[in-house]
């Protein structure tokens, strides 16, 4: 998620938005749909 920290997005394959702003929705439609 985009509200990770910062040393986790560093090592992370892929980033969405935070979950304010419908990362988890960007997620779903990204890599189940």
């Amino acid at each position: 998620m985009g509200n990770a920290y910062d040393c986790i997005k560093t090592i992370a394959d892929h980033i969405v938005s935070t979950n304010d702003e419908d990362g988890v929705a960007e997620a779903i439609e990204r890599f189940a749909l």
